[in-house]
């Protein structure tokens, strides 16, 4: 998991060198611009999907993983928490599905992390690196948002 602020994206080429310049690129405007929707960013196995949704409180089994994409997570406008955990002594709440490439597991309270993506933050997820987006920055106060989700195919992967 990479948290850090956009201003510090470079720092992160080697992640995925072929593709990074490209993303970066999509993101700048989508900040200036963005549209919901799905966009190619480079061939089929990495493009973005840009939404519009309020955030909500925390549901415990919406903890999602992904086995072929990484995420980079970028919220436009408003802020949301993220809760991250790793997956391997959770129990699966929805069986992974190969054509999403998306399972869900229900999350525990121990070892949890905590990000707030909003105001330049960005975060990326490894496959296989559970996160729960969406929630409320504070309890029983919902925001709506503005964010772009990046995936990134592993084969890009260094």
């Amino acid at each position: 998991m990479i948290y850090d602020s956009f201003v510090n994206f470079d720092r992160y080429r080697t992640v995925a060198p072929e593709v990074w310049d490209k993303v970066k690129s999509f993101l700048i405007k989508a900040t200036q611009n963005a549209v919901p929707g799905k966009f190619p960013i480079h061939n089929d196995n990495c493009f973005a999907n840009v939404a519009v949704y309020d955030t909500q409180n925390m549901v415990p089994e919406k903890l999602e993983a992904h086995e072929e994409y990484l995420d980079i997570q970028l919220t436009v406008k408003g802020s949301e928490r993220i809760f991250c955990r790793d997956i391997f002594d959770l129990d699966e709440v929805i069986p992974f599905d190969a054509a999403k490439d998306i399972a869900f597991y229900r999350l525990l309270p121990d070892h949890v992390t905590e990000l707030v993506i909003g105001d330049g933050k960005f975060a990326v997820f490894y496959p296989g690196e559970g996160h729960l987006p969406g929630c409320s920055v504070e309890q029983n106060q919902s925001e709506n948002v503005l964010k772009v989700i990046v995936k990134i195919h592993r084969s890009y992967l260094r």
